[in-house]
């Protein structure tokens, strides 16, 4: 994805130029996130009527939730946050050598 893009999703992914299928993928995502007791079969058959996948969102619930338990622990922990060139230079670490 575009770095613009990118950012314009994690801005705020309702505006964001991304495609209808991972808007409402967010948009799933966010419940689930946030107000997890909210979520109901309505929201994951617009998903899927935008375009989703059943798999998509498999794929994208089961990521959120690694990622929902680790904040949480680091949270609870007091775990410091890598600046954005930390990030940058795992990511390219990442990236060039996998994550083997």
């Amino acid at each position: 994805m575009d770095k613009a893009v990118a950012d314009a999703t994690l801005a705020d992914y309702h505006t964001a130029p991304i495609s209808a299928p991972l808007r409402a993928t967010l948009a799933v995502l966010e419940t689930i996130t946030l107000r997890p007791e909210e979520l109901q079969g309505g929201q994951v058959r617009a998903a899927l009527a935008a375009g989703a996948t059943r798999r998509q969102l498999d794929d994208a619930a089961a990521v959120a939730a690694v990622f929902n338990i680790i904040t949480r622990y680091a949270n609870a922990l007091d775990f410091a946050i890598p600046t954005d060139a930390e990030f940058d230079k795992a990511a390219g670490m990442m990236l060039k050598r996998g994550y083997a």
